[in-house]
């Protein structure tokens, strides 16, 4: 099984913060704030603590990250399904880490059906509004923003 460590970007306003912290702020964890340190195959039996004993007390030679802490993330699965998180205690489970953001700019109308349903992560913007939604969400919001056309029989 292939596993993968992450480590924040400097920039990243999270880095070492514990995810119910980056969570209270609305601090989105995806791929962009983070950078890839690591990569390797491991025994498909092992799990999220060996990984954190391996990559903090029998360190491979030619790792170059710091150990294992808080904010780092990494995949244990060849599929890329599930990210884990080291949090303060253990590690929790993300599953939009390669999920990035996106924006889209939408007048009043679109504004409000947007609202209703249910995203409301936007500023204002002169006469427009930018809204920031994750990928995964981008079909279902365009959906919801594309003229009806009318069909006429």
């Amino acid at each position: 099984m292939k596993v993968d460590i992450y480590q924040a970007k400097d920039t990243f306003i999270g880095i070492f913060m514990p995810l119910s912290y980056l969570q209270d702020k609305g601090i989105d964890i995806d791929i962009s704030q983070y950078n890839k340190v690591y990569s390797c195959n491991v025994d498909d039996d092992f799990s999220a603590e060996d990984i954190f004993l391996k990559f903090n007390l029998d360190i491979p030679n030619d790792f170059t990250g710091h150990s294992l802490s808080v904010s780092d993330v990494f995949i244990i699965d060849d599929n890329y399904d599930v990210a884990y998180y080291c949090d303060r205690f253990g590690f929790k489970e993300i599953s939009n880490f390669f999920d990035t953001n996106y924006y889209k700019e939408v007048n009043e109308e679109q504004k409000d059906t947007l609202v209703q349903n249910g995203f409301d992560n936007y500023v204002n913007k002169d006469n427009s509004y930018i809204f920031k939604f994750r990928t995964s969400d981008k079909d279902k919001v365009n959906s919801l923003i594309q003229p009806q056309k009318n069909i006429h029989k």
